[in-house]
């Protein structure tokens, strides 16, 4: 099951954070005994049908054997034979070459394919870690949960905080991310949850990086990690006091005119037109409109809206450095 939780949570009723680690642990264990993976030394017919993958699963197929997957995609809509013989034809010429690939399937769906030289750090393995760790203890404000990518947010209820004059409840937030199909590393980054608004914001610096395990190597990351976070104290003063400094600096669009002001976060984001005069609405009409700390919660209000994780963490991570 492909399982995305957003965050139902009011200003008074901390309750709210809802998402208990086991159910979190429940989701990623039923996916877990869904998994059969195999190694491909030769083409297979099945193989060859799109309905058989993912979307994602089909993205990294055609990654490995080149075909572009959304042509595919709209072939497959009003040409089902032509599309299984363009997969056939590029499997075909990859396994001439003596090459072979392991494809992940979780509940009957191709979720990933890789090179056989890529080791797996499966969401399961994960949760063991967390479960052995202060983190399980913790409520999640956001869980998403797939074959394709693993995404929590763990938060510090018991401790909040605010900045300047800024009277919405904050908290320190851990980001958990992996994925088992290669989509993300396993990571585990300390960033801050505001709750008026449910944003998130990442911390993109390497000091504010819990644990970071980039699917390879043999080290005790359960061992890392909870040496991480017994030492992570001192890295949230370090974050408060950037925080303080960025609601105290102005920020660098009020510098700038209008037009050039919408292109910067256009270029800087990735933003269309609409999406972003939506961030400009924001940053003006609900946060103020003047400091780095309002531009840095307009950037990730409107992170939280979008329909991509990948993309939300994305903008989440640029908000800092942008705003």
């Amino acid at each position: 099951s492909n399982i995305c939780r957003k965050e139902t949570i009011t200003m008074t009723n901390l309750k709210n954070f809802v998402i208990d680690f086991n159910s979190i642990q429940k989701e990623i264990n039923t996916i877990a005994d869904s998994e059969k993976s195999y190694l491909v030394t030769a083409p297979e017919e099945y193989l060859c049908v799109p309905e058989k993958y993912s979307e994602y699963g089909l993205c990294t197929l055609g990654q490995l054997i080149g075909f572009p997957a959304n042509f595919i995609e709209k072939v497959n809509t009003t040409n089902k034979d032509l599309a299984r013989e363009i997969i056939a034809d590029r499997m075909k010429l990859y396994f001439k070459n003596d090459k072979n690939f392991v494809v992940r399937e979780f509940n009957e769906k191709i979720s990933g394919v890789v090179s056989k030289n890529y080791t797996f750090f499966d969401d399961k393995q994960v949760a063991e870690i967390l479960q052995a760790s202060p983190l399980a203890k913790k409520p999640f404000a956001y869980s998403c949960v797939t074959p394709e990518r693993l995404h929590l947010r763990a938060i510090d209820s018991e401790n909040p905080f605010t900045i300047g004059t800024d009277k919405s409840p904050l908290f320190f937030c851990y980001f958990v991310d992996n994925s088992m199909v290669g989509q993300s590393a396993f990571k585990v980054t300390l960033g801050i949850y505001r709750l008026a608004c449910t944003n998130g914001m990442l911390v993109q610096r390497n000091k504010f990086s819990i644990c970071k395990q980039i699917h390879r190597g043999t080290k005790d990351i359960a061992a890392e990690f909870n040496n991480a976070l017994a030492v992570i104290d001192s890295k949230r003063e370090e974050i408060k006091d950037m925080l303080i400094k960025l609601s105290n600096e102005p920020a660098q669009i009020s510098k700038l005119d209008e037009s050039v002001a919408k292109a910067y976060l256009a270029k800087a984001l990735i933003l269309s037109k609409k999406e972003t005069n939506k961030v400009l609405e924001l940053y003006h009409n609900t946060y103020g409109g003047k400091s780095k700390w309002d531009m840095t919660n307009a950037i990730t209000e409107f992170a939280r809206d979008v329909n991509s994780i990948e993309r939300r963490t994305q903008l989440e991570a640029k908000a800092l450095i942008v705003a």
